[in-house]
């Protein structure tokens, strides 16, 4: 009957032997590429004066030759400046910096050791118009978090051996994460969560780490020139989140290198071209079409249908990814003579 034909639920297509079976970067750019030289020195910790702890509290908080403050006057065209520390974060948060909307400038600082004190290397609280540039933050609980923060950049900074997140944005929306390099972190590299929007994430090397790139109901984001590789778990995933835009991404030898997932069709809805890539393979992610033939002379390296219809997919394998083929209200659509395995 047309009720047994119909495939109106998100399925996971598992195919085995030929059967179907269905079971349910730190630096700045140059020519197009990213030099992450500049953030070597910084890194090393070897220019950079000693500084304690840095803690801003409101507008008030930035005094030229206090708190960490060398310059400026809270201007968009005279940012305040905090620059060429290096900060010891193990007996608080490295640069602490809560309830400000002037302008500022963090850059070339390098902050570190605040992991077994669950202190991080930068947070930002209720903070807007921020700047971080050509900063170092590794061996912190988080490298980086920002919590109810908006339109600050993030930029040729690095972000390493943190215990668990290199850069978290939690309810952040309007920030830019550029250029930089994020890598062996213990948990998540780059997390975008809980209703952060409007975000753009471009020209990150993002490697090593137990998951790259994730966004937690979280919509409207732009990743973009992105290579994400050698996680143990996740390249990229979304879940629970719409309307994203993802190009230019390459994605190699993650376990998952990529998936979609959620609880209503709406969160399938992404805008994913082919000129994202896994392993040298195209990601085709389909959205109301009807039709389709996939077949084995594609160069196919994740599959999702979202809202399609007569679809055919056949001598297709797929392997590595969250998914091995996803279907999200689609139906009357066929799968044949496929090999799906090492996926979710």
């Amino acid at each position: 009957c047309v009720g047994k034909e119909m495939l109106t639920s998100i399925l996971v297509i598992s195919i085995i032997l030929g059967m179907a079976v269905v079971i349910h970067a730190g630096g700045t750019e140059k020519n197009g590429s990213v030099d992450y030289a500049e953030t070597q020195d910084a890194r090393d910790g070897c220019k950079y004066a000693s500084h304690e702890p840095i803690y801003i509290n409101g507008n008030d908080d930035f005094v030229v030759g206090q708190n960490g403050v060398v310059s400026g006057s809270g201007t968009e065209i005279n940012p305040y400046i905090i620059q060429n520390w290096d900060i010891n974060a193990g007996t608080a948060h490295g640069i602490y910096i809560e309830n400000t909307d002037v302008y500022f400038i963090i850059r070339n600082c390098v902050i570190h050791d605040g992991r077994s004190n669950y202190n991080y290397g930068i947070y930002f609280y209720n903070v807007i118009y921020g700047k971080i540039d050509n900063v170092t933050s590794y061996n912190n609980y988080y490298g980086i978090k920002l919590f109810i923060s908006s339109n600050n950049n993030i930029t040729n900074c690095a972000f390493y051996n943190n215990y668990w997140y290199g850069i978290l944005l939690d309810y952040s929306s309007n920030n830019q994460i550029t250029n930089c390099e994020v890598y062996n972190n213990s948990w998540d590299c780059i997390e975008l969560y809980d209703s952060s929007n409007n975000n753009q994430i471009t020209n990150c090397a993002v490697y090593n780490n137990s998951y790259g790139i994730e966004l937690y109901d979280s919509s409207n984001n732009n990743i973009t020139n992105c290579e994400v590789y050698n996680n143990s778990w996740d390249g990229i995933e979304l879940y629970d989140s719409s309307n994203n835009i993802l190009r230019g991404n390459v994605l190699e030898n993650n376990t998952y290198n990529f998936g979609v997932a959620g609880y209503e069709i709406s969160q399938f809805y992404q805008d994913i071209d082919t000129s994202n890539t896994i392993n040298g393979k195209l990601i085709y992610y389909i959205i109301e079409q009807s039709g389709l033939v996939f077949d084995g002379t594609m160069d196919i390296g994740y599959l999702g249908l979202v809202s399609c219809s007569n679809i055919k997919v056949e001598n297709l394998t797929f392997t590595s990814n969250r998914n091995g083929v996803l279907l999200a209200n689609t139906s009357y659509s066929t799968i044949t003579n496929c090999t799906v395995y090492n996926n979710y």
